[in-house]
C-alpha cells in the first residue's frame, strides 16, 4: 500500500496521534501525547492537550493535494506544541487566561531546554580548553626535546656550553662545546 493509496495522512510531529474523518474532507485531530521536551523533563503521563480540525489544503509551492494545515480557529495548545511553518494564532478568545498559562508553559520548557543546552556547550568548552592547554604543553615539550638533542654535546653528553663548530676546510662540521673539543685535541694528540 502506498501512501497515496491512504485516507489518512501520515503525520510524524507527535507519538500519539488519533485522526477520524469528518464531513467535508476534514480531519478531527486528538493529541494524547507528550512533546519530546516533555519526555526530557520526565513527565511520564501522557496529557490530553486539546483537538482541533485540520482540512486538506493545496500546497503552494509543491502542488500537493494531500498536504494537511490547521485552520485558524485551532487551539492555543496546539499551535505553541506543534511548531508548524504557518503558525497559528495563539489567541483563544473563550479562554485567554488558559492560553496565557500554557504560553507561560511553553516558555518555562524553552528556558529549561536552554539552560541543558547551555551547560552542554560550556562543558564542551571546558573540554576544548583542557585539549588546547594540553596540545600546547605537548608542543613545549617536544621542542625543548628538539633543542635538547639538538644542542647537546656529543663528548660530555650535557648541554653546550660556549659552541664551538669544526667547519674550517677538511673538517667534519660538528660542534662541541669548546673546552670539551679542546680536552680531547689536547689528549688526542699529546
Amino acid at each position: 500500500m502506498t501512501r497515496s493509496d491512504k485516507k489518512q495522512p501520515v503525520l510524524h510531529r507527535r507519538r500519539s496521534l488519533r485522526l477520524s474523518n469528518l464531513q467535508h474532507g476534514g480531519y478531527n485531530l486528538l493529541i494524547l501525547s507528550r512533546t519530546t521536551t516533555e519526555v526530557k523533563l520526565g513527565i511520564k503521563e501522557p496529557v490530553k492537550l486539546g483537538s482541533f480540525t485540520v482540512h486538506r489544503k493545496r500546497h503552494k509551492a509543491l502542488g500537493d493535494a494531500n498536504a494537511v494545515a490547521p485552520t485558524p480557529s485551532c487551539s492555543p495548545t496546539i499551535a505553541m506544541h506543534t511548531r508548524r511553518t504557518t503558525r497559528a494564532t495563539l489567541s483563544d478568545p473563550d479562554n485567554p487566561d488558559q492560553a496565557l498559562t500554557w504560553r507561560e508553559h511553553d516558555l518555562a520548557l524553552k528556558a529549561q531546554e536552554l539552560e541543558q543546552r547551555l551547560a552542554a556547550v560550556s562543558k564542551k568548552e571546558e573540554e576544548t580548553s583542557a585539549l588546547l592547554q594540553q596540545a600546547k604543553e605537548r608542543e613545549a615539550r617536544d621542542i625543548f626535546q628538539q633543542l635538547e638533542e639538538h644542542f647537546t654535546c656529543s663528548l660530555c653528553y650535557d648541554i653546550m656550553a660556549s659552541p664551538f663548530s669544526l667547519n674550517a676546510a677538511g673538517q667534519c662540521g660538528h660542534t662541541f662545546c669548546a673546552m670539551c673539543i679542546l680536552k680531547w685535541y689536547i689528549l688526542a694528540f699529546a
